[in-house]
């Protein structure tokens, strides 16, 4: 079935939350006329990446409960690996677009990560950076959210803090592509 078909056939031309709407419409009925289906979500870029950052924790940390005092020099340069690791995995999640709630979950856990470092970092650069990092997921997590529920920023207040005119990478959001 089309999506013009599945709209009022008052509406000319169908927006995203129509579209979007009439979709989970479709699926909500095909999946109470076959109740043996499941509906297997599919994880966007950001959480698969996000699949990848809890493997790599976790590899971290079994590295450090295998350190010793007398082997720290040793694996000092794969800890290192693992961290550089981990802050690339971070990166990538914060300039990738949520599309799932998988991706949307990664993003929120290195968002949170980032303003714990803007709020303890080092020096400026570091929480500038930080800052800037969970300012990309938090966009991307709002932009998500209101395609996928059909919500709308103003007015549940999100527009004040996490407008679409101060998203930078807005151009890489799903609905635009």
């Amino acid at each position: 079935m089309s999506t013009a078909r599945k709209i009022a056939p008052g509406d000319q031309k169908p927006n995203l939350r129509q579209r979007a709407k009439a979709s989970r419409q479709s699926v909500r009925s095909i999946l109470e006329a076959s109740p043996g289906i499941e509906l297997r979500q599919e994880i966007c870029a950001p959480g698969r990446l996000g699949e990848m950052l809890a493997k790599a924790w976790d590899l971290r940390d079994k590295l450090d409960d295998e350190t010793t005092p007398e082997n720290r020099a040793i694996l000092q340069p794969m800890e290192d690996y693992y961290l550089r690791k981990i802050d690339d995995l971070e990166m990538a999640i914060s300039f990738a677009r949520a599309t799932s709630p998988a991706g949307m979950l990664a993003q929120l856990a290195v968002a949170a990560s980032a303003v714990d470092a803007a709020a303890n970092g080092s020096n400026h650069a570091v929480c500038s950076a930080a800052g800037e990092r969970a300012e990309r997921c938090l966009f991307s997590v709002t932009a998500a959210l209101c395609t996928m529920f059909g919500l709308d920023r103003v007015r549940f207040g999100a527009s004040r803090y996490l407008s679409e005119n101060c998203d930078q990478l807005a151009v890489l959001a799903p609905e635009v592509a």
